[in-house]
């Protein structure tokens, strides 16, 4: 592929192939089917390279060499153009895209138009750039915004075909987030905002009713009043992270979703809705949150809880056992064998992550498995003596010291 890519790009390209310092960028690429690209590590110490080496290739000509204007046009380009000018010539089906930085307005009509998913990792002059290249995306599902501002007048030029938005930086104005909930496309059933620690007082009243999944990971001003106002019709709630949210106050908020069936929580939450199916904590809790979860789990993930004991947890696995498929334990120093009896007799994935030393479990924990047990992963539990375990031809076992 790249002695293809370096005969289409010139003479130069030749040696940026032979030293396949880009081939690391374009994995995956078949000649003539690529349909994802990733190009978002792409850094600007190739562009550099490609500048220093197109001067010392001309100090090398001779004074009165007559360079043809085919190589001329090709030093005038930068690495990403070249790259995008390939891609648009020879993979047509192209669908999914992530780019650098270094992406700019004038590379936005090189972008394949068929495209669908878009992902822009801090670019400059944000609002211009993603508004004019969205612009000639008419099929666009999916768009990431990575390390950039979001403002009114760029949502504002979202396509009508969008399904899913990603942001993920701290947005530079409180107020800049404020009122844009109303200009999201209505198409859309995925937001995510990561890491918007100003987003202060959002009007979750203005988000499309066809939402069905909203994400707030690490939206630290968030608290459960502001939750009040999300549509009825959500499936996917996720709030890691979103250190003000309330006990007291996310009761209410969730009492409004009926439909909820999944909700990630970091914190003590003693309301959870019985329509859940699945279930991941983290932190500090007690004993005290077990006998508040919803008997019918079918998944349960427990990471980084050094307070939850044996007794808690096998009670809890006695009373999902007939539901219960899905098991991660991760770095729950106080557990022990006696806390995975009984397993679930439906469980179909048991994950153990110990964290070394101080994981307290044995290859005993393993010695009566249910036969629904399709894949076992055991991590950093150096008290498990594998050659002592007797396991099932059918089981999918990993295990990393």
């Amino acid at each position: 592929v790249w002695c293809l890519i370096a005969a289409y790009l010139g003479p130069g390209w030749r040696h940026l192939a032979r030293l396949s310092l880009v081939s690391r960028y374009l994995h995956g690429v078949v000649w003539g089917q690529a349909t994802a690209i990733d190009l978002s590590a792409l850094s600007s110490s190739i562009a550099s390279w490609w500048r220093s080496y197109l001067a010392q290739r001309r100090h090398r000509l001779p004074p009165d060499h007559a360079q043809p204007r085919e190589e001329q046009e090709a030093e005038s380009r930068d690495p990403l153009e070249h790259i995008l000018r390939f891609v648009r010539h020879h993979s047509p089906e192209l669908r999914w895209l992530s780019l650098p930085g270094s992406f700019a307005l004038h590379h936005a009509p090189l972008l394949v138009a068929d495209l669908r998913h878009l992902a822009l990792h801090a670019v400059t002059d944000a609002e211009s750039t993603v508004a004019a290249t969205v612009a000639r995306l008419p099929y666009l599902t999916s768009l990431r915004l990575s390390g950039m501002g979001v403002t009114d007048a760029l949502l504002n030029e979202l396509p009508g075909s969008l399904t899913s938005l990603w942001v993920e930086s701290p947005c530079p104005d409180p107020t800049a987030f404020r009122g844009t909930f109303q200009r999201l496309p209505p198409s859309l059933t995925t937001l995510r905002l990561h890491l918007c620690h100003t987003l202060v007082i959002p009007r979750f009243d203005l988000l499309s009713p066809n939402l069905r999944t909203l994400d707030l990971t690490g939206s630290r001003r968030i608290t459960g009043r502001m939750l009040d106002k999300l549509p009825r019709m959500l499936l996917v709630l996720k709030l890691r992270d979103c250190r003000s949210i309330m006990q007291a106050e996310l009761a209410p908020a969730l009492t409004r979703l009926n439909l909820l069936q999944e909700l990630d929580l970091r914190g003590a939450m003693a309301f959870l809705p019985a329509s859940l199916r699945v279930l991941r904590l983290s932190g500090p809790l007690t004993d005290g949150i077990m006998p508040l979860l919803p008997r019918q789990l079918e998944a349960l993930t427990l990471f980084n809880m050094p307070l939850i004991s044996d007794d808690a947890l096998s009670c809890f696995l006695a009373e999902v056992a007939a539901r219960l498929t899905s098991l991660t334990l991760a770095f729950c120093p106080k557990l022990t064998d006696a806390g995975l009896k009984p397993l679930p007799h439906n469980l179909v994935a048991l994950k153990i992550k110990g964290g070394g030393r101080k994981c307290r479990i044995t290859e005993a924990a393993f010695q009566c498995l249910p036969a629904t047990l399709r894949r076992l992963h055991v991590a950093s539990a150096p008290f498990v003596h594998v050659p002592s375990l007797s396991l099932p031809p059918s089981l999918y076992f990993v295990h990393r010291p």
